[in-house]
């Protein structure tokens, strides 16, 4: 099909329909204001029926129990989301899927691409505190001991990081930039501190990296770190 010269599949269609009516419905802007003065900042009984609609495991590929779509297929929810200031961890989960999808190792990607598809929420811890783009340019460090790795520095404007099940952080590592995957037990809530940030529809935090230990099996495949992050 195609609209005002633009051509879209009968997946993105149907996404769109959908997620046009769900977020008019679910985001009325009393429920925005008052979402956004919430403990957790997004309604939880909206993102299980998120969930439940299959949105989160629509990039994801069936093998772990996704739908198998693409990310294009994610946009139209995207769109609907943004358009109607309905507050939700869905973008960081689904590009931490996504990272684990393109830097994962096997053990990691069947390990986690279930629970994101299935309401596990991700979020990535990517800036250091100048708030650098430049997602080589990596300030916070690792280093390996035996069987664990210990970390020490700061991330910034980490979305959602108090709700968060799943941490995808980036560190340096022997020199060079490398991916990790915290589990919400890794982080403790002392670690992290609220930001005040210009949207106050999504909730940011610092994560102080200093003293925090990660079994070695959180370092994603380093072979695939740069054309990860290039990603």
């Amino acid at each position: 099909m195609e609209f005002a010269g633009l051509s879209y599949s009968e997946e993105q269609i149907e996404l769109l329909e959908v997620a046009t009516n769900f977020c008019r419905d679910r985001a009325p802007m009393l429920s925005v204001r008052e979402v956004m003065q919430s403990e957790s900042g997004y309604d939880g009984k909206i993102w299980q029926e998120m969930v439940d609609l299959g949105w989160l495991a629509i990039a994801i590929p069936e093998t772990h129990d996704g739908v198998g779509l693409s990310l294009a297929e994610v946009v139209p929810v995207v769109e609907q989301m943004g358009r109607n200031m309905l507050a939700s961890p869905f973008i960081g989960t689904t590009i931490t899927a996504q990272a684990i999808l393109a830097g994962g190792t096997e053990q990691q990607q069947a390990q986690y691409l279930s629970r994101l598809a299935s309401g596990a929420i991700g979020t990535l811890a990517l800036y250091g505190p100048d708030g650098n783009w430049d997602l080589n340019d990596v300030r916070a460090n690792a280093t390996i001991n035996g069987d664990r790795i210990a970390l020490s520095g700061e991330k910034n404007f980490v979305l959602w990081a108090d709700s968060a099940d799943i941490i995808l952080i980036t560190v340096r590592l022997d020199g060079n930039p490398a991916l990790l995957l915290a589990e919400k037990a890794d982080v403790p809530a002392t670690a992290l501190r609220r930001e005040q940030i210009i949207d106050e529809t999504r909730r940011s935090f610092a994560i102080t990296l200093d003293g925090l230990s990660l079994p070695i099996s959180a370092l994603m495949d380093p072979s695939k770190a740069k054309a990860t992050l290039d990603t």
